[in-house]
């Protein structure tokens, strides 16, 4: 089990446009434990809450499975926030050479109002 804690936006007043303000501090809390971590198969189980003083709390809850270190299934739920929701998506891990490695992801986010959210990237590792 991993858990990690963030404080930001810590500071003093700042100026923007003729007006000060103090930035917001954000406190974040997360974690993260391995719930099935054999040899072939990897289920991670995630959550993290966050507190801005300015806004209600919101909790993010997210699971990755991965087979075999080669795919990956994603599925996640962010709750409170305005234009986000429901979020999943897919990846692959895979050799494209000699000395190389490839990862091709694909990630679906509802954003409620404003339609879905389509993200691909491709990454290489030499």
């Amino acid at each position: 089990m991993k858990i990690g804690m963030a404080i930001s936006n810590i500071g003093s007043q700042i100026k923007f446009i003729e007006r000060e303000a103090r930035i917001p501090a954000i406190f974040r809390v997360g974690t993260s434990v391995a719930l099935i971590n054999s040899a072939d198969q990897k289920l991670l189980g995630s959550f993290e809450f966050s507190h801005p003083p300015d806004n209600s709390e919101r909790i993010n809850i997210g699971a990755e499975y991965g087979f075999k270190k080669y795919v990956f299934l994603r599925g996640g739920y962010n709750i409170n926030y305005d234009a986000e929701g429901l979020a999943g998506g897919v990846g692959f891990h895979f050799p494209v050479s000699v000395a190389g490695m490839a990862d091709l992801d694909y990630a679906y986010t509802d954003m409620k109002d404003l339609g879905a959210a389509h993200r691909f990237s491709l990454k290489f590792l030499f």
